[in-house]
């Protein structure tokens, strides 16, 4: 399957704090709420959460077990050899009847992602027994009074919901913050600044600090990274960012750094580095291909002066044509003529609306799609033709003309080494959405009669280009999952 890059994790990662596998996170939270179920019959002055930390030493030594202050506490993949394991310490039954606990776990919410507090419920409901309620802003929550909160918290041990919600709750006094017992913050590193996260902490949670009666909630964070920004920067500032957090959130980081002790919990892969010779398609090509784009670029921008097109339509023509143009010369540079000739056949088709037109004139866009089928065609006049000819005959010979770039070809000889493996599946991360749909074609095209493999496109939500919906992305996720 072909994902662009920008899909996953952005977010800055510095070789102190490898990548904690996102899989693994609802396992946390199942552990978690496990762990922390009781037959009902506790001593109220009890502490009911003791945390045990799994100190691995380096010499292999048998393994330390200490108990530490019953605190806060956020996971990460982070430089020190240390597991942390959540346990229940439960004190001789007595004849008081305590109200069962709940916790609310609050999930980070992200576009186009109404549905996952229903996702991280069900798994709760699935590996739990407990009593779980899903919350989102579709449900109509918003509209809801006191009485209403008062029942789902009766009715319910785990409250499961985004932030916004939860914060909207206790800013109404509808749920109070010494009713939790525990709140677990999915993707805490977002806590800063305005972020729901971290005005529940401030306003709520270190308000009560002060008090010594405060009966406040367990915090636990998960993350993959606790630091969270772009750019460049110094270890300095690194350490300074995970303190700002732990201060925040009130709590301390606790993570492991021997991938060998994940390893028994996680699966990892064994990366490979394939190295090859970048080679550019031959120079006469490669010009004469850039100046005819060129020349056709002008021809349709004064067409675009030519028409009765507002100058706001217009504008907008012209940055499309300049945003095609670009991407027809990054095609031809970076994967060769034949991926440039497919790039511009699939955005001349108008049921292809790869573009988010929106308001988009209907002259302008008939003069965006005229660009792409005149490129389509510039391209198409520099391949051989015949019925002899197909680009997957002879791969070498066909990257050396040009037609596929010495990416493309690398590419296609690392997928073959696997060609006799049988319930194979396979990711491929991209940079832009238009390769992956490209690389899509000429996969589809080369590798059934060679491997038997199909291959498919999911892409994200970009502004200017039309995102798959998620109809389609669950749809492909599952065939990839069942291999089709």
């Amino acid at each position: 399957m072909l994902i662009p890059k920008n899909l996953r994790r952005k977010q800055q990662r510095i070789h102190t704090f490898p990548i904690y596998f996102r899989g693994t996170t609802q396992r946390w939270e199942q552990k978690i709420i496990r762990n922390c179920r009781t037959n009902r019959r506790l001593n109220c002055s009890q502490s009911v959460l003791q945390y045990t930390q799994i100190t691995v030493k380096k010499n292999s030594e048998d393994t330390d077990l200490k108990p530490l202050t019953p605190s806060n506490l956020f996971s990460s993949k982070c430089n020190n050899f240390t597991i942390i394991k959540l346990n229940l310490q439960e004190s001789p039954p007595i004849n008081v009847q305590v109200k069962c606990q709940y916790f609310i776990i609050t999930l980070e919410p992200c576009p186009n992602s109404k549905y996952n507090p229903m996702k991280q419920g069900d798994a709760l409901m699935l590996h739990t027994d407990l009593k779980v309620g899903k919350y989102w802003g579709e449900m109509g929550v918003d509209y809801w009074d006191a009485a209403a909160w008062q029942q789902q918290v009766d009715d319910h041990e785990v409250l499961v919901m985004t932030p916004a919600i939860l914060l909207a709750a206790l800013r109404h006094s509808f749920l109070q913050i010494d009713m939790i017992k525990v709140i677990i913050f999915d993707e805490c590193h977002n806590a800063r600044g305005k972020h729901p996260y971290a005005s529940i902490m401030v306003e709520f949670y270190h308000h009560q600090l002060t008090h010594e009666s405060a009966q406040l909630p367990r915090i636990f964070g998960m993350t993959a990274s606790p630091i969270k920004s772009k750019g460049a920067s110094t270890a300095h500032s690194y350490w300074q960012k995970i303190r700002d957090l732990e201060n925040l959130m009130n709590s301390k980081v606790y993570t492991c750094s021997s991938e060998s002790v994940l390893a028994e919990y996680i699966p990892f892969s064994n990366p490979k580095l394939k190295i090859y010779e970048h080679v550019d398609i031959p120079c006469t090509l490669f010009n004469t291909l850039a100046q005819d784009l060129e020349r056709l670029r002008e021809k349709h921008e004064c067409s675009i002066s030519k028409s009765n097109l507002s100058s706001m339509s217009a504008g907008s023509a012209r940055r499309r044509l300049s945003k095609l143009y670009l991407a027809f010369l990054f095609c031809l540079s970076e994967m060769g003529v034949w991926l440039a000739f497919k790039a511009a056949e699939f955005l001349s088709f108008e049921e292809n609306d790869f573009f988010s037109w929106g308001e988009f004139d209907a002259c302008a866009q008939t003069i965006v799609r005229d660009f792409s089928l005149g490129a389509s065609k510039i391209f198409l006049a520099r391949l051989p033709s015949g019925p002899h000819w197909s680009i997957g005959g002879d791969i070498q010979a066909n990257a050396d003309a040009g037609y596929l770039s010495s990416k493309v070809n690398c590419l296609l000889e690392s997928l073959l080494e696997y060609r006799d493996r049988k319930d194979l599946r396979c990711i491929i991360f991209v940079e832009r959405i238009v390769t992956a749909i490209v690389l899509r074609s000429l996969l589809n095209e080369l590798l059934p009669e060679r491997s038997g493999w199909r291959t498919e496109y999911t892409a994200g939500h970009i502004s200017v280009l039309q995102s798959q919906s998620r109809k389609i992305k669950i749809k492909l996720l599952k065939n990839f999952a069942r291999g089709w």
